[in-house]
């Protein structure tokens, strides 16, 4: 239920123009502890003035404490050996949490009710404050971001106050604690989530009750909990079903002689069930080889192998790989007079003005594990609408509210004009007209200025890259493919070779990234490029890119050439639309409700040279591989430009001629 209903009898009983503080939240909680909700309710004994609590001289009298805690993503929740709990669960355990609270509640990102309890309580006052832990608070120095309108609370552990208070005497900022601007928390007991996985994991349940709330801790109980299995205890079959399964998870080689080794190894081993769905399966291989290391003479040279195998698994492993692309964590940006600073999360791809404000979460992960149902575009039923206007018109609309645009730009995210030219400033987009940059003027500047700062290119050969494990597995089979500035090129071919390496990119295909901004807000500049709005709604962008067709880096050598190029084009526009079409809706529906829409600008047209017959053939495709489920919980759009003479006639007739137009 949203905060903003949970909260609306106490709401209802204020008086109009009484002060309501919005503490804001926001963590990976996995699992949320007693100290998470305890800074919620210290926080509110201090703005609600309560008897004996020390608050700062300046500081407003609140008539009412609204607290939303917010999630990070399932991005690297749970590495390697932790508990992983999944975003969905994470949320249910902090309603348990917090179900006797009735001014708690989560929201879906930092920040987010706080325009609705505006629209819709407007006779009242609302203030917003941050919480944070001292510690990330000392690292990121957002007390000397601290104003009137950027208002943090600093909750602290035993000891860090101590630290944060000699990082504000350091600062030049003079910062004042009487001014209720930043305001220093009580030291709270040091409980972290690090140590309720420790006692969840041994089933400490006199530590847990100092830990987890009672309702969380039931649920664990309930559905965490299994029963042991003892490995000693299986016949040799059972045994190699438990091995199998461990490798293949683990993406293992399964040959009879290794299969038969670990069975004789893990006679005396045993590990409960709940600790190996926990450790996942590369991990609870590892723990088993522990165990059995200290029992099997030699066993040491098979814990040796299996440390080389993990190894490599984790270098193929899509999530860590996609980390080392983000070099650049901090930057700055500049745009129409304006500039500002940023800082990325790895951990949740969220990035953040430096005075912890939310702009973005950058997603790129492939789009499946699994290889793409290619559908052929013939089915006719009407599911495409067209839309003729410009992009940052339609960016700018309210009615677009976490909308999704798909973006001309290039592999890496960014947009070059050409191959052998590196843009590293968002103000220089001011000088490209074309749809992709105008598109990533109109949000957030930050996002924009993130991706230039990340994106693979000459100077940053492993950065940003949506093509990367495509390109890897074309050249493990000796296809020069190539990935210049972010322009895929494309080498000629023996006619007997292209047919291989075409049945290599449809193989891999699935691990395209979709680079995918995320609720940014379309706060960027208007579309005279003469100064930034000051829009609130949010949209989400979809950085896409053709392949050059006899142009750029892929002048044709022969017809061969040609019609390899024009091949690989097809199977990249399919997978840029399919893979931006089934994030969106994987999104499920808008907040206000109905259907998600999806604007799909035309990729690949113009200098690219992809025929505009490819373009909606590869539109048609996409919408027609996703399930029935996935179409209808879409609105899906053409984005054609007004500015462009017979544009949209063109992709109308086109459109309708695959039998989807949409009238």
């Amino acid at each position: 239920m949203n905060c903003a209903w949970k909260c609306q009898e106490l709401l209802h009983g204020l008086q109009d123009g009484q002060r309501v503080a919005v503490v804001t939240f926001f963590g990976s909680l996995c699992p949320i502890t007693l100290s998470h909700v305890q800074g919620l309710l210290e926080s509110r004994r201090i703005l609600m003035g309560e008897p004996g609590v020390k608050r700062p001289a300046r500081l407003e009298t609140f008539h009412a404490v609204l607290g939303f805690i917010s999630l990070d993503g399932d991005l690297h929740v749970g590495e390697i050996g932790e508990m992983a709990l999944d975003l969905k669960t994470r949320k249910h355990l902090v309603e348990l949490a917090v179900e006797e609270y009735d001014w708690i509640d989560v929201e879906e990102w930092e920040g987010a009710s706080i325009a609705d309890l505006q629209q819709q309580w407007p006779q009242l006052n609302f203030t917003t404050f941050f919480m944070d832990g001292a510690d990330d608070v000392v690292k990121s120095g957002k007390y000397e971001f601290a104003s009137e309108q950027d208002r943090c609370i600093a909750i602290c552990r035993p000891g860090s106050s101590e630290r944060l208070r000699q990082a504000m005497a350091m600062s030049c900022n003079g910062i004042n604690l009487d001014d209720g601007y930043f305001i220093l928390g009580p030291e709270l007991p040091d409980i972290s989530s690090t140590d309720a996985k420790k006692a969840l994991a041994v089933q400490h349940g006199e530590a847990l009750q100092h830990l987890l709330h009672p309702n969380v801790i039931e649920w664990f109980t309930k559905f965490r909990s299994g029963p042991a299995i003892s490995l000693d205890c299986l016949s040799p079959r059972s045994l190699a079903t438990v091995i199998d399964r461990i490798l293949v998870l683990s993406h293992l080689p399964r040959r009879t002689d290794r299969r038969t080794s670990l069975i004789c190894a893990f006679e005396d081993a045993s590990l409960d069930e709940a600790t190996l769905l926990r450790l996942g399966a590369a991990a609870a291989a590892k723990e088993l080889v522990a165990k059995a290391s200290k029992r099997i003479p030699r066993m040491a040279v098979l814990e040796t192998a299996f440390e080389e195998w993990l190894v490599r698994i984790a270098a193929l492993n899509p999530a860590t790989t996609a980390r080392k692309m983000v070099s650049q964590t901090t930057g700055s940006w500049r745009l129409l007079g304006k500039s500002g600073n940023y800082t990325y999360d790895e951990t949740t791809g969220d990035i953040k003005t430096s005075r912890g404000g939310f702009v973005g979460r950058f997603s790129f992960k492939p789009i499946s594990e699994q290889p793409l149902p290619m559908s052929d575009g013939k089915r006719r039923f009407p599911c495409i609408g067209i839309t003729d206007s410009e992009i940052m018109l339609e960016v700018a609309k309210p009615a677009n509210h976490e909308a999704f645009f798909v973006l001309p730009s290039q592999l890496n995210g960014a947009e070059y004009p050409c191959h052998s030219f590196i843009v590293t400033e968002i103000d220089d987009y001011r000088y490209d007209d074309t749809g992709g940059p105008r598109g990533q003027l109109s949000v957030h500047p930050a996002a924009g200025q993130f991706i230039l700062d990340n994106a693979a290119c000459k100077t940053r050969e492993n950065g940003i890259n949506a093509l990367d494990q495509v390109i890897a597995q074309l050249n493990k089979h000796g296809f020069d493919f190539k990935l210049v500035n972010g322009y895929m090129q494309v080498p000629a071919c023996e006619e007997g070779e292209t047919e291989q390496a075409l049945n290599i990119i449809g193989e891999a295909i699935h691990t395209l990234r979709p680079l995918v901004m995320q609720n940014v807000q379309a706060c960027g500049a208007d579309p005279s490029l003469t100064s930034l709005t000051n829009n609130k709604h949010r949209v989400n962008l979809v950085y896409a890119s053709a392949v050059p067709v006899d142009t750029y880096l892929n002048s044709a050598k022969d017809r061969l050439h040609l019609e390899f190029t024009l091949r690989v084009a097809e199977t990249v526009l399919y997978a840029q639309y399919y893979g931006a079409l089934k994030h969106a809706a994987a999104q499920g529906p808008p907040t206000a409700g109905g259907k998600r829409t999806v604007y799909m600008m035309p990729l690949g047209g113009g200098v690219f040279r992809n025929p505009t017959e490819t373009i909606v053939s590869a539109m048609s495709c996409a919408v027609e591989s996703l399930t029935d489920a996935e179409r209808e919980t879409l609105n899906i759009q053409v984005l054609t430009f007004h500015g462009k003479h017979g544009e949209c006639r063109e992709f109308t007739r086109l459109v309708e001629k695959t039998g989807k137009l949409k009238k």
